[in-house]
């Protein structure tokens, strides 16, 4: 870790702080309260429970909503509350007000940039993944998309019939044998698994000396604040263009429904 840049090591001790900050205010902060925890106890209704029984591990089926390796499922659980407590009181509202001030034109444009920064990720995680011709379809949308659609500003290739194609090294992992590993609920970030959250570390640097490169190309004085910038506008774009809300699927079983899909298209993506 030593050798790490000191810009970098400042970064992540930033982040570090500011995760620990957070888990401690959500901990003091009430929101909406699970719906499997709100259920009254009626006499013709099933009792809830929280985890499966022994038995229905045993028997459940790798198509089935539990059939998900979750041995971490207690911590999982209290970090789904936490982030659903961070997205209501901090993200969505910060949310609110980044649209209120950036008109939509123009987030779209942000959205189309990042994603052509986004093609350098996939690029390198194409070629690692030894699939040339997705590695070509990626470099083109990234050409294209940097020229005639103004360094990202507008997504010419999808209109020209390059296909966005999304790569990351956790993806990557998988085409390498690695195994999965048990479903892991990341703070903020939340669904994920241990092969992910290695990739996501991956995917980070890759994304981390790509901004450096354009930092320095630009000549910038301060690379601190362009960092902070970046990083946050980044968390916003992803947000808003994600359009799940906690608590909203109208079933007690939203964790494991939540976990199921995940789990399940990881898969998809790792085979496509």
């Amino acid at each position: 870790m030593n050798n790490l840049p000191s810009p970098l090591m400042q970064h992540l001790a930033r982040f570090a702080a500011l995760t620990c900050l957070l888990l401690t205010l959500g901990a003091c902060v009430t929101t909406k309260v699970a719906p499997e925890l709100t259920l009254d106890d009626r006499s013709f209704r099933t009792e809830v429970s929280h985890a499966p029984t022994p038995d229905e591990i045993k028997y459940a089926t790798e198509d089935s909503y539990i059939g998900v390796d979750d041995p971490l499922h207690k911590f999982n659980r209290t970090m789904y509350a936490f982030n659903a407590r961070f997205d209501t009181y901090v993200f969505l509202p910060t949310l609110s007000v980044y649209k209120a001030v950036v008109i939509p034109p123009l987030r779209k444009g942000i959205s189309n940039g990042i994603d052509n920064l986004n093609e350098v990720p996939n690029f390198v995680n194409s070629v690692l993944q030894a699939k040339p011709k997705r590695a070509v379809t990626v470099l083109g949308r990234f050409l294209v998309n940097s020229t005639l659609g103004v360094l990202g500003l507008f997504d010419v290739a999808t209109e020209m019939g390059i296909q966005k194609r999304k790569e990351d090294f956790g993806q990557t992992l998988g085409v390498w044998g690695f195994d999965s590993g048990p479903y892991l609920v990341l703070p903020i970030y939340g669904p994920s698994n241990v092969r992910d959250t290695i990739g996501e570390v991956g995917d980070y640097f890759i994304t981390y000396y790509e901004m450096e490169t354009i930092y320095d190309l630009a000549d910038m004085d301060d690379k601190d604040t362009a960092r902070n910038i970046n990083t946050g506008v980044r968390a916003l774009n992803a947000r808003s263009t994600t359009p799940f809300r906690y608590y909203s699927t109208d079933t007690p079983f939203e964790y494991e429904f939540i976990r199921f899909l995940y789990t399940k298209k990881r898969e998809l993506d790792v085979d496509r």
